[in-house]
């Protein structure tokens, strides 16, 4: 036999049609398992606005059957209810209010043809319980099992006696927050599941949020207008989750070797980074922030309770960051960290440049270097005379002393600094001023 061709609306109805039989009404065809030999199984919200009927060729001997269990049991239907429509060279045998939880089949000139199941759903609505949320007692599987009581055994019989049981969906509805990484930012929302089989139980990724959990369908039920639905109490959201977004101030200087000028943490001290927290609150009460050196992950550099916080650091080597939210009850708690390193120290010092020879080239004296968390530079002149002092390595000298530019010649530089790493510098030079105006 053919398999199903397709759904017409006609008229305001819908009329399946299978080979020589048309299934008049609002019916959900369902998808039978082929091992059954039954074409399809149709189902309704009562049977009595539905009509099947079989067309053959005028001069054919039709006999309609119909059976509970097995083709072994099958009796004639009674004549009185089958009308014969004549089409011209066709007649149409049609059966209205066939009958619940039966097949139907025609006997064509002695040749038995598919059988149709017919089914009034409202007769076999599965029932809906309970449905009840209970989290997981380990607080690292953050998942969430939903206990569903329900009486949803819908069967229909194959030609052959054997019981089959229609596969029936449910919707699952529910609030959640989830991390949006674009936004910096925990977002709410509504979920509602595609159609899904659910059994006994059901294991969910925890909403993260106090919620109810509803239950709607089935799939069939809510094809024929005739849907349900059961509601958890209120479920009450132990897990956390823990975000942190770090940003660090940039150093711009151009003679800073491997300053922060990108997004990457660490890199050249002294290093100011600000930590910030996010977890899904209100079910995250506390948070709790912990540095440390990766080397010494027993003894914590600094501690602090605040959602946010800014560090700087002026010593060398790895680091971690550490950020743990704890719920109200202190029964869960959840951790994120952060890696990055601060680099060891250097110093080197230039031995001439070209005051306001070539402007916005080699026109002022720098030092070249990276992670100095202390830092101080004199200038003297041949005969001892200061000149010139600054604190701050990213600057320099301009080749001025008040204001005027001085005589080219051998100068003198003396510089004492501190690096991340524990390095003291004592370093002095003679430096070479080539030209000036």
């Amino acid at each position: 036999m053919k398999r199903i061709l397709g759904l017409l609306f006609l008229l305001g109805q819908f009329v399946h049609s299978f080979a020589q039989y048309s299934v008049d009404g609002t019916v959900y065809a369902y998808p039978v398992s082929a091992s059954s030999g039954i074409q399809a199984v149709y189902i309704a919200n009562g049977l009595s606005a539905i009509t099947i009927s079989y067309t053959a060729d005028n001069g054919k001997s039709i006999h309609w059957y119909s059976y509970k269990q097995s083709l072994a049991d099958k009796v004639p239907v009674n004549p009185s209810l089958v009308n014969a429509a004549n089409n011209g060279s066709t007649t149409t045998y049609s059966i209205s209010a066939p009958e619940d939880a039966t097949g139907y089949l025609v006997e064509e000139d002695g040749a038995l043809k598919a059988t149709l199941w017919m089914m009034d759903y409202s007769k076999h609505l599965p029932k809906l319980n309970s449905i009840t949320a209970t989290a997981s007692t380990d607080c690292s599987s953050k998942s969430v099992t939903l206990a569903v009581d329900k009486s949803d055994k819908v069967t229909y019989f194959g030609v052959s006696g054997v019981e089959y049981s229609l596969n029936l969906q449910y919707k699952l509805r529910y609030g959640r927050q989830a991390w949006d990484a674009t936004a910096n930012a925990f977002v709410s929302s509504s979920v509602m599941s595609d159609w899904q089989t659910v059994g006994s139980s059901l294991v969910l990724a925890a909403p993260l949020t106090d919620t109810k959990f509803t239950l709607s369908g089935d799939k069939i039920a809510d094809y024929l207008g005739i849907a349900q639905s059961i509601t958890s109490a209120l479920y009450e959201e132990k897990f956390t989750e823990t975000h942190i977004v770090a940003s660090q101030t940039p150093h711009s200087a151009d003679n800073e070797v491997g300053g922060s000028t990108t997004d990457e943490l660490g890199g050249s001290a002294p290093a100011e980074i600000s930590f910030k927290g996010y977890a899904n609150e209100p079910v995250a009460a506390y948070y709790a922030w912990t540095i440390y050196k990766k080397k010494d992950l027993k003894n914590w550099i600094a501690r602090y309770n605040d959602k946010s916080v800014t560090y700087t650091f002026n010593e060398a080597g790895d680091y971690i960051v550490y950020l743990t939210t704890t719920n109200a009850s202190s029964t869960c708690q959840d951790t994120a960290s952060v890696e990055f390193s601060i680099s060891e120290s250097f110093l080197d010092l230039p031995n001439y440049f070209t005051p306001n020879a070539s402007p916005g080239e080699n026109d002022e004296y720098k030092v070249a270097y990276k992670s100095l968390v202390s830092f101080k530079a004199t200038i003297f002149n041949r005969w001892g005379n200061k000149l010139y002092e600054w604190t701050d390595p990213s600057k320099g000298w301009d080749g001025k002393y008040h204001g005027n530019y001085v005589t080219p010649g051998v100068y003198f530089v003396v510089i004492e600094a501190k690096g991340s790493d524990g390095v003291q510098y004592k370093k002095a030079r003679d430096i070479n001023i080539l030209t000036t105006p």
